[in-house]
């Protein structure tokens, strides 16, 4: 489920200022998020990813759902004329 970085920083709250190239022991991992390298911007998913990983973000509140993310808004707007042409 897609939503927007306002979305994610009001409802989660995230901790930390900058990204964590490591985390904590014994961090809850549904405070964990992980900023991954989208090629032409960046997606930050619920949960630990390994593939093309950029850092970690911690947050206040925890995720329910493991299929949340967003993206930085260059990325969505490529996401976006991608659909455009599809349709």
């Amino acid at each position: 489920m897609r939503i927007t970085e306002f979305e994610w920083e009001t409802r989660f709250r995230p901790i930390n200022d900058s990204l964590l190239s490591e985390l904590p022991l014994g961090v809850d991992p549904h405070h964990v998020w992980t900023q991954t390298d989208a090629g032409d911007g960046w997606t930050v998913y619920a949960g630990f990813c390994y593939v093309d990983r950029m850092g970690y973000w911690l947050t206040e509140m925890p995720w329910t759902d493991a299929e949340m993310f967003f993206t930085s808004d260059h990325a969505r707007e490529d996401d976006e004329d991608d659909e455009d042409v599809a349709a």
